[in-house]
């Protein structure tokens, strides 16, 4: 763990998050190859919620006001993807992307979040099952 700008309002904690590193992979890759964003939707709608709450979580605690407020709005910057979330269903890639996120939570060998690996587990299996199932239900009856 590195601090950053010790007791300003730009304090930094910096512990590792994979969202330094996921959040602008992500939205490279769904704004400038297509074919990737039917697979990547549901996860960065997860990404964007579960990173909101963990910044709220630890904000003012850890982080300055200004790092936190920021971290917020990165992480609430990766649900403009809720424009296209209509265009696009379910799809097979998706699944194996979840696989893949379950099997790194589960294994990262260093745990950089306030929520417990459990916690995050959880909530990020329910959301992509609502988002499944309204999407499949709203297909249904259109």
């Amino acid at each position: 763990m590195h601090v950053f700008f010790k007791d300003t309002p730009y304090q930094l904690q910096f512990e590792y998050e994979l969202s330094y590193i996921v959040i602008p992979l992500s939205i490279i890759l769904y704004l400038f190859i297509p074919k990737t964003r039917p697979p990547l939707i549901y996860h960065m709608i997860i990404i964007g919620i579960i990173g909101t709450l963990d910044t709220l979580y630890k904000f003012g605690k850890y982080n300055g006001y200004i790092a936190g407020s920021l971290s917020v709005l990165f992480h609430l910057c990766i649900l403009f993807v809720l424009y296209d979330y209509n265009k696009y269903s379910y799809d097979l890639y998706s699944l194996l992307l979840l696989v893949l996120a379950n099997i790194i939570i589960i294994y990262l060998p260093y745990w950089p979040y306030k929520f417990n690996k459990s916690t995050i587990l959880t909530i990020y299996n329910i959301i992509y099952l609502l988002l499944v199932l309204q999407n499949y239900y709203t297909n249904e009856l259109s």
